[in-house]
């Protein structure tokens, strides 16, 4: 037998401790007396005994949970989803005494720092019965005697199975639902086979292809959309009295995501809005607006990287400064070998072929620099080129390229992480992203390329769609997923990009140059 088997209470915790183990911290006994009657009042629960003063759409979402099988909830930044997920947590696992909750994630420190974390504090905070353990669980003072009544956070990021006593009444929180990955989904069904088991998902709407989307839209889910613009703190702040809530949106956030993420214009019309109310101020969102300040799924047409609508109208600049090249490469099949050419703002040249070997790939980036440099009056070799390199390919051009004293060719693997890591998922993104946001500008200049050339260019830069992460990180479809919905690859425009895209690969800040030497991002700004 196991001596730590053998060993008292006192002693066993002592043991414990002394090996590197956490020991769980019961909670102090309730005060609170009997809590099953609260069983129909989440909201009186909430009320009295966690000491909470909710909004009404928390104590719409609480009692949803309570009425429906499955609730929905696209939910904008700042609204107390997490902590109001914690409230129903507590809620369910005190009112009965057989009930488990469980808590997943799209990662485990998700599954952790969110939900469960709001759980214990607010436990802790009402002096609740428990004993809650580090590894993310909540049970019965004596485990022995209720062994299928707990809180379980659950590491969704490895795969974890959902495994418990599916008899019981359960209800699965699904935190940051817009990432929860599709076997975690697939797995409701199993879970929810007791007729009072309860299912929430909350998170905010930024990716309509995602499950989370389709069980908002579904008929079994009861759907619940919560936006900034009319939360309480933002009205109270309006009417320059005190926000209710401290902790939650304010209206210097908003008026920032107004400022940055919306275009004003003169009339309602598709997805504008009128904010504040009965202002004549209207707004155009984009899709990271429509996401996480008003609670919606963005719509289609926003989910395009560039409008094709931006392309039609962009005016000329003059060619300045030494000329820049972005170079896409391929070796063999329907993929095209392409490299772009610009100065300053002006695309000079965009040149595409198919079926060469490397070394022709080679040589055809020589002959490219030679004539731009000579166009330009300045060596080939004082050229910055950017050469994609992902997945290998455009590692032999970039070796021999630098192996002949083209010092300023640099290589750009756009699946890396992206220097901006807050804002993109990948330097994929961030490259469409910088391009998007100089077409909008009206910055770059068309017009010297071929009416063939710029169709093609056009319909490949207009195609790829994005998406916001549940990190609030923009990230742009695979080059793959755009193939099948183009029925090409979109080689045009990356090596576009590429050519525009100053300083990546090189390891400093990406920074756009104009002809003049402007820059989107400064160079002192952090990344």
């Amino acid at each position: 037998m196991n001596r730590l088997t053998q060993l008292g209470e006192e002693q066993l915790a002592r043991a414990l401790k002394a090996r590197g183990i956490a020991v769980a911290k019961p909670a102090p006994p309730s005060r609170h007396g009997d809590l099953t009657r609260y069983q129909c009042d989440p909201v009186g629960y909430a009320r009295e005994v966690l000491s909470l003063t909710l909004t009404d759409a928390q104590e719409e979402m609480l009692c949803s949970v309570r009425d429906n099988r499955r609730t929905a909830v696209q939910a904008s930044h700042g609204i107390g989803k997490t902590f109001l997920a914690g409230v129903a947590a507590n809620w369910w696992y005190d009112c009965w005494p057989e009930h488990i909750v469980y808590i997943t994630a799209p990662t485990w420190d998700q599954a952790l720092g969110l939900t469960f974390k709001e759980v214990k504090v607010q436990r802790w905070s009402a002096s609740l019965p428990g004993e809650i353990l580090e590894s993310g669980v909540v049970r019965d003072p004596d485990p022995r005697k209720r062994p299928a009544h707990y809180i379980r956070a659950l590491n969704a990021e490895n795969g974890e199975a959902f495994q418990g006593e599916h008899a019981a009444p359960i209800l699965v929180i699904l935190e940051e639902a817009v990432g929860v990955p599709g076997y975690i989904w697939e797995a409701l069904d199993g879970l929810l086979t007791h007729p009072e088991s309860r299912a929430l998902a909350v998170g905010n709407p930024t990716d309509a292809s995602s499950l989370f989307a389709a069980a908002c839209q579904a008929p079994e889910w009861h759907p619940l959309r919560v936006s900034a613009l009319d939360h309480p703190n933002i009205l109270a702040e309006m009417a320059s009295r005190p926000a209710p809530f401290p902790k939650a949106v304010r209206l210097t956030w908003l008026e920032e995501m107004l400022a940055k993420h919306c275009r004003p214009v003169d009339q309602l019309s598709g997805e504008c809005f009128e904010f504040p109310a009965d202002s004549g101020r209207f707004w155009q969102p984009n899709a990271v607006f429509q996401g996480r300040a008003k609670g919606e799924f963005p719509t289609l047409a926003d989910e395009q990287v560039i409008p094709a609508a931006w392309l039609r109208t962009l005016p000329q600049h003059r060619p300045e400064g030494i000329p820049e090249i972005g170079m896409d490469p391929a070796r063999l099949g329907a993929d095209r070998t392409v490299i772009a050419v610009r100065q300053g703002w002006c695309v000079l040249d965009v040149r595409q072929v198919r079926q060469m070997t490397l070394d022709a790939v080679t040589g055809l980036y020589i002959d490219v620099a030679r004539e731009a440099a000579r166009r330009a009056g300045c060596g080939p070799r004082e050229l910055v080129g950017r050469i994609d390199v992902t997945g290998g390919l455009g590692a032999g051009p970039y070796d021999f390229l630098r192996a002949q004293g083209y010092h300023k060719v640099v290589a750009v693997n756009v699946t890396e992480a992206a220097l901006d890591k807050q804002a993109f998922k990948n330097q994929r993104s961030e490259l469409w992203f910088t391009m998007r946001a100089w077409v909008e500008e009206r910055m770059i200049d068309f017009s010297r390329l071929s009416e063939e050339v710029c169709k093609e260019l056009f319909a490949e830069l207009s195609a790829p769609k994005y998406a916001v992460d549940y990190q609030g990180r923009r990230v742009v479809e695979p080059k793959a997923d755009t193939h099948k919905r183009l029925k090409r690859s979109p080689d045009l425009a990356d090596a576009v990009n590429l050519a525009f895209a100053a300083r990546l690969g090189s390891g400093g800040p990406l920074v756009l140059f104009g002809g003049s030497g402007d820059s989107l991002y400064d160079d002192d700004d952090e990344w």
